[in-house]
């Protein structure tokens, strides 16, 4: 997934944060 290689990239431990929040929301609208 996208944000995943963002977070992956970014080593911000809030980016992170910001990021595991993001794919919880996809996996709960898909």
């Amino acid at each position: 997934m996208h944000y995943e290689l963002i977070c992956i990239f970014n080593k911000s431990v809030i980016t992170i944060w910001i990021c595991e929040v993001i794919i919880c929301l996809f996996i709960f609208l898909n």
